[in-house]
């Protein structure tokens, strides 16, 4: 299996909710220490489907593959297990679904892709649980049981998309009073929802015109989940200030780069070791990875 962002933030969850380390998955697995390191840090590409089961086996997850189960399985369905694999947009976007159908959280949020991707993706899947009625789960997280979930959400996402749309706007000059703020992507408030690290080497395409001028390191970001409600929505576009490793100061929330992805969370210290905090007390907090970055510091609601 191909090690994607998706893959990652389920084995960290994993992780987590069973209340060990990276160091505990490894030995476990029979591996050194620096095994984990290398996993969550994007060295290691690939996992035997040995692995995978052992994985999921120990953790209590389910990581997103297809399997024939014995049975014949939909060529077209093994078509878009193919480019799960080779496009990790698609396989987040289909796991993050398939947990919304598991959670039935309500305010869950898709990770931002185009939305025509997400439709031709949701009419292929639609495809495939037709050449293969009466067999839901057959084909692992490709069949029926998701396509009603992906359907559903399809219609949020295209509203999210207006929103965006509606806020956002080329680097035309700003309107009397206003000014511009670069606008950079997405980022994960949420624990089971990963984002793509900040590229401060790519030139923004978007910005957003607000009214007050802001210093060339902040930008603006939107917000993907609802663990840091009420203070900071979820969906709610913030501005963010970029720092440098040594800069961050207890009790300040952060954008934090961590196991390949991004998430926003307070950091707070306890006993000496410091603590990713959520607002929403749903999602308990946790020490962060070793290898974790803090990328920008929360500044302000748009």
């Amino acid at each position: 299996m191909k090690i994607t962002n998706s893959v990652r933030a389920s084995i960290l969850s994993g992780i987590r909710n069973k209340g060990i380390n990276q160091s505990d998955l490894a030995a476990h697995l029979g591996f050194q220490k620096n095994w984990a390191t290398r996993l969550f840090n994007g060295t290691l590409k690939t996992l035997s489907e040995e692995n995978v089961d052992k994985i999921c086996e120990y953790l209590g997850i389910t990581l997103t593959k297809v399997t024939s189960s014995g049975e014949p399985v939909s060529p077209l369905a093994l078509q878009l297990g193919k480019a799960m694999e080779e496009n990790e947009h698609l396989a987040m976007a289909l796991d993050h679904l398939a947990r919304y159908t598991e959670d039935h959280h309500s305010s869950y949020t898709l990770p931002y892709i185009p939305t025509e991707d997400l439709i031709a993706f949701g009419q292929e899947m639609v495809r495939a649980a037709h050449e293969d009625p009466g067999k839901p789960g057959k084909v692992g997280r490709i069949g029926v049981v998701y396509i009603a979930s992906i359907l559903e959400k399809l219609s949020e996402a295209k509203r999210q998309e207006t929103r965006r749309a509606s806020a956002t706007t080329t680097a035309s000059p700003p309107a009397s009073g206003h000014h511009l703020l670069p606008c950079i992507g997405s980022l994960s408030a949420g624990s089971a929802l990963y984002t793509e690290p900040f590229r401060w080497e790519d030139e923004p395409k978007q910005f957003i015109r607000v009214d007050r001028s802001y210093p060339d390191d902040h930008f603006a970001v939107q917000v993907c989940g609802d663990s840091m409600e009420p203070g900071i929505p979820d969906s709610s576009l913030i501005v963010m200030k970029r720092v440098h490793p040594g800069e961050e100061t207890e009790g300040k929330i952060y954008a934090v780069c961590e196991g390949g992805g991004m998430v926003l969370k307070r950091l707070i210290s306890k006993s000496g070791q410091w603590y990713l905090h959520s607002t929403n007390p749903k999602y308990p907090e946790y020490q962060p990875l070793d290898d974790s970055i803090i990328q920008a510091l929360f500044v302000d609601i748009c």
